[in-house]
Protein backbone atom coordinates (compact mmCIF):
# COMPACT_ATOMS: atom_id res chain seq x y z
CA UNK A 1 0.00 0.00 0.00
CA UNK A 2 2.95 2.35 0.64
CA UNK A 3 3.75 2.56 -3.08
CA UNK A 4 0.12 3.36 -3.85
CA UNK A 5 0.12 6.05 -1.15
CA UNK A 6 3.30 7.62 -2.56
CA UNK A 7 1.79 7.65 -6.06
CA UNK A 8 -1.42 9.15 -4.65
CA UNK A 9 0.52 11.89 -2.83
CA UNK A 10 2.20 12.94 -6.07
CA UNK A 11 -1.12 13.19 -7.92
CA UNK A 12 -3.34 14.59 -5.18
CA UNK A 13 -1.83 18.06 -4.64
CA UNK A 14 -3.92 19.93 -7.25
CA UNK A 15 -7.10 18.26 -6.06
CA UNK A 16 -6.33 19.37 -2.51
CA UNK A 17 -5.83 22.97 -3.61
CA UNK A 18 -9.34 22.88 -5.12
CA UNK A 19 -10.70 21.12 -2.04
CA UNK A 20 -9.10 23.63 0.31
CA UNK A 21 -10.77 26.43 -1.63
CA UNK A 22 -14.10 24.65 -1.34
CA UNK A 23 -13.75 24.25 2.43
CA UNK A 24 -12.81 27.83 3.11
CA UNK A 25 -15.80 30.13 2.93
CA UNK A 26 -15.40 33.85 2.27
CA UNK A 27 -12.55 33.80 -0.22
CA UNK A 28 -9.70 33.14 2.20
CA UNK A 29 -6.47 32.05 0.61
CA UNK A 30 -5.45 28.43 0.43
CA UNK A 31 -2.31 26.54 -0.45
CA UNK A 32 -0.59 23.21 -0.21
CA UNK A 33 2.99 23.21 0.98
CA UNK A 34 5.72 22.61 -1.57
CA UNK A 35 7.79 20.49 0.81
CA UNK A 36 7.34 16.76 0.30
CA UNK A 37 5.35 15.36 3.16
CA UNK A 38 6.03 12.37 5.30
CA UNK A 39 3.80 9.32 5.22
CA UNK A 40 2.65 8.66 8.78
CA UNK A 41 1.15 5.26 9.54
CA UNK A 42 -1.19 5.10 12.54
CA UNK A 43 -2.62 2.06 14.29
CA UNK A 44 -5.33 1.65 16.90
CA UNK A 45 -4.28 3.49 20.04
CA UNK A 46 -2.07 6.01 18.24
CA UNK A 47 -2.62 9.75 18.47
CA UNK A 48 -1.71 12.62 16.16
CA UNK A 49 -1.25 16.35 16.72
CA UNK A 50 -1.39 18.72 13.76
CA UNK A 51 1.56 21.13 13.95
CA UNK A 52 0.55 24.78 14.19
CA UNK A 53 -2.95 23.82 15.30
CA UNK A 54 -4.91 22.77 18.37
CA UNK A 55 -6.41 19.85 16.41
CA UNK A 56 -5.56 16.37 17.67
CA UNK A 57 -6.65 12.97 16.38
CA UNK A 58 -6.80 9.47 17.76
CA UNK A 59 -7.31 6.06 16.20
CA UNK A 60 -9.69 3.65 17.93
CA UNK A 61 -11.68 0.50 17.29
CA UNK A 62 -14.92 -1.18 18.30
CA UNK A 63 -16.40 1.45 20.64
CA UNK A 64 -16.50 5.13 21.47
CA UNK A 65 -18.51 8.32 21.26
CA UNK A 66 -21.83 6.49 21.68
CA UNK A 67 -21.59 5.29 18.06
CA UNK A 68 -22.15 1.74 16.73
CA UNK A 69 -18.48 0.99 16.05
CA UNK A 70 -18.29 -2.76 16.73
CA UNK A 71 -15.83 -4.33 14.29
CA UNK A 72 -14.72 -0.93 12.92
CA UNK A 73 -11.54 1.09 13.13
CA UNK A 74 -11.97 4.86 13.13
CA UNK A 75 -10.11 8.16 13.30
CA UNK A 76 -11.54 10.95 15.44
CA UNK A 77 -10.25 14.54 15.23
CA UNK A 78 -11.12 17.65 17.21
CA UNK A 79 -9.76 20.50 19.29
CA UNK A 80 -7.32 19.55 22.04
CA UNK A 81 -8.94 19.03 25.42
CA UNK A 82 -6.94 22.05 26.55
CA UNK A 83 -8.94 24.32 24.21
CA UNK A 84 -11.81 25.98 26.08
CA UNK A 85 -15.29 26.33 24.63
CA UNK A 86 -17.34 24.18 22.35
CA UNK A 87 -16.73 23.09 18.84
CA UNK A 88 -17.02 19.79 17.04
CA UNK A 89 -15.22 16.52 16.54
CA UNK A 90 -15.16 14.58 13.28
CA UNK A 91 -15.14 10.78 13.09
CA UNK A 92 -14.43 8.67 10.01
CA UNK A 93 -15.17 4.97 10.32
CA UNK A 94 -13.35 2.29 8.32
CA UNK A 95 -16.52 1.65 6.28
CA UNK A 96 -16.54 5.29 5.11
CA UNK A 97 -19.17 6.76 7.43
CA UNK A 98 -18.44 10.35 8.50
CA UNK A 99 -19.96 11.62 11.75
CA UNK A 100 -19.69 15.16 13.16
CA UNK A 101 -20.45 15.47 16.90
CA UNK A 102 -21.02 18.61 18.99
CA UNK A 103 -18.63 18.84 21.93
CA UNK A 104 -21.15 20.92 23.92
CA UNK A 105 -24.23 18.73 23.45
CA UNK A 106 -22.58 15.36 22.66
CA UNK A 107 -25.12 15.01 19.84
CA UNK A 108 -24.56 14.00 16.24
CA UNK A 109 -25.03 16.94 13.86
CA UNK A 110 -24.03 15.04 10.69
CA UNK A 111 -23.87 11.35 9.81
CA UNK A 112 -23.49 9.97 6.30
CA UNK A 113 -22.20 6.73 4.81
CA UNK A 114 -21.45 5.84 1.20
CA UNK A 115 -24.14 3.81 -0.57
CA UNK A 116 -21.89 0.76 -0.80
CA UNK A 117 -20.21 0.45 2.59
CA UNK A 118 -17.06 -1.35 2.58
CA UNK A 119 -6.30 5.20 25.02
CA UNK A 120 -3.44 6.52 22.86
CA UNK A 121 -0.05 4.91 23.01
CA UNK A 122 1.84 7.92 21.62
CA UNK A 123 0.99 11.30 20.15
CA UNK A 124 2.66 11.76 16.78
CA UNK A 125 2.94 15.11 15.01
CA UNK A 126 1.83 15.80 11.45
CA UNK A 127 2.91 18.80 9.38
CA UNK A 128 1.64 20.45 6.22
CA UNK A 129 2.15 18.05 3.32
CA UNK A 130 2.07 14.87 5.41
CA UNK A 131 -0.21 11.94 4.58
CA UNK A 132 -1.68 9.81 7.35
CA UNK A 133 -2.45 6.14 6.66
CA UNK A 134 -4.64 4.12 9.04
CA UNK A 135 -3.46 0.51 9.09
CA UNK A 136 -5.91 -2.14 7.94
CA UNK A 137 -8.37 0.49 6.66
CA UNK A 138 -9.02 2.42 3.45
CA UNK A 139 -8.75 5.77 5.27
CA UNK A 140 -6.11 8.29 4.19
CA UNK A 141 -5.75 11.82 5.55
CA UNK A 142 -3.81 14.78 4.14
CA UNK A 143 -2.53 17.80 6.07
CA UNK A 144 -2.93 20.95 3.97
CA UNK A 145 -3.27 24.70 4.52
CA UNK A 146 -6.76 26.13 4.04
CA UNK A 147 -7.52 29.74 4.91
CA UNK A 148 -4.04 30.09 6.34
CA UNK A 149 -4.67 27.31 8.89
CA UNK A 150 -3.39 23.73 9.04
CA UNK A 151 -6.31 21.55 7.92
CA UNK A 152 -6.71 17.78 8.03
CA UNK A 153 -8.75 16.16 5.23
CA UNK A 154 -9.72 12.49 5.70
CA UNK A 155 -11.27 10.34 2.97
CA UNK A 156 -11.90 6.73 2.01
CA UNK A 157 -9.82 5.53 -0.95
CA UNK A 158 -9.83 2.55 -3.29
CA UNK A 159 -7.01 0.01 -3.73
CA UNK A 160 -5.11 2.43 -5.99
CA UNK A 161 -5.25 5.28 -3.47
CA UNK A 162 -7.89 7.31 -5.34
CA UNK A 163 -10.87 8.85 -3.54
CA UNK A 164 -13.89 6.58 -3.83
CA UNK A 165 -16.75 8.08 -5.83
CA UNK A 166 -20.00 8.67 -3.92
CA UNK A 167 -18.20 8.78 -0.59
CA UNK A 168 -18.02 11.22 2.31
CA UNK A 169 -15.06 12.97 3.89
CA UNK A 170 -14.33 15.62 6.46
CA UNK A 171 -12.00 18.59 6.80
CA UNK A 172 -11.06 20.04 10.18
CA UNK A 173 -8.99 23.03 11.32
CA UNK A 174 -8.89 25.32 14.33
CA UNK A 175 -11.54 27.45 12.59
CA UNK A 176 -14.08 25.02 11.10
CA UNK A 177 -15.06 21.41 10.56
CA UNK A 178 -16.66 20.57 7.20
CA UNK A 179 -18.58 17.58 5.90
CA UNK A 180 -17.76 16.79 2.28
CA UNK A 181 -19.20 14.55 -0.43
CA UNK A 182 -17.38 13.16 -3.47
CA UNK A 183 -19.81 12.60 -6.37
CA UNK A 184 -19.70 9.90 -9.06
CA UNK A 185 -17.24 12.03 -11.07
CA UNK A 186 -15.01 12.36 -7.96
CA UNK A 187 -15.75 16.08 -7.62
CA UNK A 188 -15.99 17.34 -4.07
CA UNK A 189 -18.96 19.23 -2.62
CA UNK A 190 -19.06 20.94 0.78
CA UNK A 191 -22.24 19.76 2.50
CA UNK A 192 -22.01 21.82 5.69
CA UNK A 193 -19.52 23.62 7.92
CA UNK A 194 -19.52 24.24 11.67
CA UNK A 195 -17.31 26.73 13.53
CA UNK A 196 -14.76 25.44 16.01
CA UNK A 197 -14.68 27.22 19.35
Amino acid sequence: MLGQVTKRVQGVRWGLVILAGAIVVGGLSDSVAARPGAIITLSVGDGLAMAGSAIQCGVGANSGYGLPLRGKTYIVCGPSTQVKGGGYVAVMESDGRVVILSIKTHKTVFSRAPQAVVGRSALRSARIGDVIVLTRTSILCDVITAGGKPTLICEVVDGKGAVRPNSYSFGISDAVVSSLRWDAAKKVHVLQTWPEG
